[in-house]
This record gives structure tokens, C-alpha cells and sequence, in this order.
């Protein structure tokens, strides 16, 4: 995996302990790192709205009526995750987070 600015590529280059899988045409790769995981998501798409991640808004729920069924995932990920990144070129969308562990 390529990018302009070496974000993914230097992630790549350090995959000595990681994992790399194609689900249907997403490339997943996990690296593990001292304190958690570095996770790249790679997929053939259009890009993201404005070039732009969505927010993560809580959604307002004024009664049981209102709970929408989705839309926690992205919450999560915004949430339990750092060093959120985003970048589409070559038809391709790369998405980039680390998960910290406490040991």
C-alpha cells in the first residue's frame, strides 16, 4: 500500500508482527505495537463526502421510539480510538486508527 505522504507506507514497512487479510475487496492489516494496535483498512471505493470523515454525534433519543439501530459503530471507533486518519487517491480509501491497551 502507497500513499503520498508515507503515513501507510511506513506502517507497512514495520509489519513485522501484524496481520494482514482480504475481506470481500477490503484489505485489513493489523500491526501490533507496545501499548496496542495500529489497524489500516484499504478498500477500492468512491470517496468519502467532501473528502472529509463524518462527525460522531450522539444521536439525540427523545423516547424508546427514536433508538436508531445504527450508526454506534462509527461513535466507537471515534470514541475508543486515536490518531484517526483519512485520505482517498487512486480510487482507494485508506482509513487508519491506533487502539491503546492498558496492561
Amino acid at each position: 500500500m502507497t500513499a503520498p505522504n508515507g503515513h501507510f507506507r511506513g506502517a507497512e514497512q514495520s509489519l513485522s508482527k501484524s496481520s494482514v487479510k482480504w475481506i470481500d475487496q477490503i484489505q485489513v492489516k493489523i500491526k501490533y505495537l507496545v501499548n496496542g494496535l495500529l489497524v489500516i483498512f484499504e478498500d477500492i471505493s468512491l470517496p468519502m463526502l467532501g473528502l472529509n470523515l463524518p462527525d460522531a454525534a450522539v444521536p439525540i433519543i427523545i423516547n424508546d421510539q427514536d433508538v436508531p439501530e445504527v450508526g454506534y459503530d462509527w461513535l466507537i471507533i471515534t470514541t475508543a480510538t486515536t490518531g484517526l486518519k483519512y485520505q482517498h487517491h487512486d480510487n482507494k480509501k485508506f482509513l487508519s486508527f491506533k487502539v491503546l491497551m492498558i496492561y
